[in-house]
């Protein structure tokens, strides 16, 4: 780590110790949301696809929608790092970075929607 970056440590380390409120409501507003998203997720696995209104016979087709582009978002952050590396200049790092983890959350994310699309695991 060079001196830039301890430098810039430095600077942030007393927001990243402490929060603000705002800071403490903002997580607990995701918090809630995370906790709802999980009880839809249970009631669908209790109940069935006929929670979500697709009563057809195509009701797999938002999840597996949704899973495809999710596929396709870690294909681009892949691509997008891939190209930024073959450049080698200085500024590429923290977009390099920022692909990277966009890949690797769309790759964990993606499956999850194949296992949506099952909807009640019996």
């Amino acid at each position: 780590m060079d001196k830039a970056e301890q430098n810039l440590l430095r600077e942030f380390l007393p927001q990243l110790k402490t929060q603000s409120n705002l800071g403490k409501a903002w997580f607990i507003v995701l918090l809630l949301g995370l906790f709802i998203g999980l009880f839809g997720l249970y009631t669908q696995i209790v109940k069935g696809h006929i929670v979500t209104g697709m009563r057809d016979y195509v009701v797999w087709g938002v999840y597996i929608v949704n899973f495809i582009f999710f596929m396709g978002l870690s294909y681009a952050g892949a691509l997008i790092a891939g190209s930024l590396h073959l450049m080698q200049t200085n500024w590429r790092k923290p977009i390099m970075r920022m692909a990277e983890i966009l890949t690797v959350v769309s790759l964990m994310i993606g499956p999850l929607f194949i296992i949506l699309c099952i909807g009640r695991l019996d």
